[in-house]
């Protein structure tokens, strides 16, 4: 590699390269394995500099409790980040190599002087964070700035707070067993950075709020240690990149996945075997000089000692690249809980999230004290990233028209407080125990017991609107990919939690919880129940859909202009599909 290519790379770094040096750059990267190999370690060895000078990441933890079980003697000694640390890597999941990683760890052991110039380096990229704050915070924007041609780049991964989920659990198989010490994803199906799902059995699709999806077969551990990154500790898996790179670590190796799709497993000795079924993926061992590049029908054997095989002794055969789909689909109709929850077009998954203040998937966990918190109106919000959600929305504070869909219609509104309560969600109903919910987890304050039971309850799932909140889905979408619908039914509960969260009575009789649903078919109003209370229990809503209709909207507003408590369900939604004949 030449100095005008490491130039390059730092003017990259440093957020100074022009368009001209982003195409030369992108060249190189392109055709020289070298060029990405360095381009990779420098930004490593930033983001490590500056995890050491803002406490990002505690390198000197040795997070022993984080260990794979009976297999800690194999991991390196040096309290790899990639293996050992029960804190992981919050900002890149490109490691060091051992050589760098091994002169960081050491700095304590330095003459005098030497601290103090790496004090000064550290405090140099403390500057440096904070002047390009919005580079670490978004780690790709700047380059998505720049040139359509820039997905080409080796992407940084963002930095990602513990507090926010990485990725989601989208299908499993009927039979799956969990370990009792697995870490257990919440009520919607989402992992944490650094949860470690133990599978004792069965076969679990795991979906990257980046892109990546990971089909992960017991027994197996595997822990989401960042947005674009995770770490195979034992255990078989094949993963799909179609999104930008993904770095996978196991005991033994390091797999950079270009795209496209590939499988990997690790077995009882921590050696790890690669196949590459399309795309392109690098390997690179624990000796830093032992690395190559596999593409279509490739394959490789990585030992613990750092010896790199290319391998013919392994098969694609040996991984599973597909799951039977638990969601059992009707000829008859389809649940508004499966649209809610789709991936992709005709692609349903178990649990959707959408925040109606931003309109995007909300990763937030619900980690306060009371709850998700309040969002405020924002206006209509599109949902592009969605394939059957047109948009979604909270409604104004004095019932002023408000934008419902994509094509600027309007709708009335009786005024409300103007704010919501967490987000907008769905979840399917799985037949057995194969899907954990996390005991500590809660919609609003102290309803996941309630939401649970009426889960059970379901015949298909839920959709959980807090009053003050507001979908449309997008009719010609559902009629493209599932079927034409002629009616949309469904039942509204309140599951208001006041007595479980006030020990006041007198004030709880004071009050009047209850909350108004209606249902719109392009802006015209089809059925409502005002005032549902607690009291009321489930209350069944319909509304035929013509032809030519493109835009159901479902709203809840809070009755009595107060929205605490107002949990609003809808149980069953489904849209019944014309038969074919």
């Amino acid at each position: 590699m030449n100095n005008e290519t490491r130039s390059l790379i730092f003017q990259a770094i440093d957020k100074s390269l022009s368009p001209e040096g982003l195409k030369r750059l992108q060249h190189e990267l392109r055709s020289d394995e070298h060029a990405r190999l360095e381009y990779i370690k420098a930004i490593n060895l930033t983001e490590t500099l500056v995890e050491r000078s803002t406490g990002i990441q505690n390198l000197d933890h040795q997070g022993s409790e984080s260990r794979v079980d009976g297999m800690a003697g194999l991991l390196d000694a040096t309290g790899d980040a990639s293996h050992g640390t029960s804190h992981s890597e919050s900002v890149s999941q490109v490691t060091l190599t051992n050589q760098t990683r091994e002169s960081l760890f050491r700095q304590a052991t330095f003459p005098s002087w030497l601290v103090a110039v790496v004090a000064a380096m550290v405090m140099v990229a403390s500057l440096y964070a904070m002047r390009h704050s919005e580079f670490f915070v978004n780690g790709d924007s700047w380059l998505a700035d720049e040139s359509p041609d820039t997905h080409d780049l080796p992407k940084v991964t963002q930095a990602v707070s513990s507090q926010l989920y990485v990725a989601k659990v989208v299908s499993l198989s009927d039979d799956v067993v969990w370990n009792d010490n697995s870490a257990a994803p919440d009520f919607l199906l989402r992992t944490r950075c650094d949860d470690r799902l133990r599978i004792a059995s069965g076969l679990v699709r795991l979906q990257y709020f980046s892109g990546a999806e990971f089909l992960l077969r017991g027994p197996c551990i595997f822990a989401t240690t960042g947005e674009r990154s995770g770490r195979l500790e034992y255990g078989s898996l094949t993963g799909v990149v179609d999104d930008g790179d993904f770095w996978l670590t196991t005991p033994s190796a390091q797999v950079l996945g270009f795209g496209r799709e590939f499988g990997v497993s690790v077995d009882d000795q921590a050696g790890t075997d690669v196949h590459v079924f399309n795309g392109v993926i690098q390997v690179d061992s624990a000796e830093p000089t032992n690395w190559i590049s596999l593409t279509d029908g490739m394959s490789a054997r990585i030992e613990l000692g750092g010896a790199v095989e290319r391998s013919p002794r392994t098969s694609g055969e040996q991984f599973t690249r597909h799951v039977p789909s638990p969601i059992k689909m009707s000829m008859s109709e389809v649940s508004l809980v499966d649209l809610v929850s789709a991936t992709t077009a005709g692609h349903f998954g178990l649990a959707g999230v959408i925040a109606p203040d931003t309109g995007s998937s909300d990763r937030g966990p619900w980690l306060r004290v009371d709850g998700p918190g309040n969002r405020m109106h924002q206006g209509f919000q599109l949902t592009s990233w969605h394939p059957y959600v047109d948009g979604v929305f909270i409604p104004p504070e004095f019932g002023q028209p408000v934008q419902y869909s994509s094509e600027q219609g309007t709708i009335e509104l009786p005024f409300c407080s103007g704010r919501t309560w967490g987000p907008i969600w769905s979840r399917r109903r799985v037949e057995g125990n194969a899907v954990m919910v996390a005991r500590d987890d809660y919609w609003g304050t102290l309803t996941l017991e309630r939401v649970s039971h009426k889960l059970q309850q379901s015949e298909t799932g839920l959709i959980g609107l807090h009053s003050n909140a507001g979908i449309t889905f997008d009719l010609n979408a559902v009629r493209d990919s599932v079927g034409n619908p002629m009616e949309f039914v469904c039942s509204v509960c309140n599951l208001d939690n006041s007595s479980e969260t006030v020990n006041d009575d007198k004030w709880r009789r004071s009050k009047r919880f209850s909350a108004d649903v209606q249902v719109f078919v392009d802006g015209q109003r089809k059925a409502s129940r005002p005032d549902l209370t607690r009291q009321d229990g489930d209350v069944t809503l319909r509304t035929p859909i013509e032809l030519s209709d493109r835009f159901l909207t479902i709203v809840t507003t809070d009755h009595d202009g107060f929205n605490g408590f107002d949990h609003v369900v809808l149980v069953d939604p489904v849209l019944k599909l014309a038969i074919p004949k």
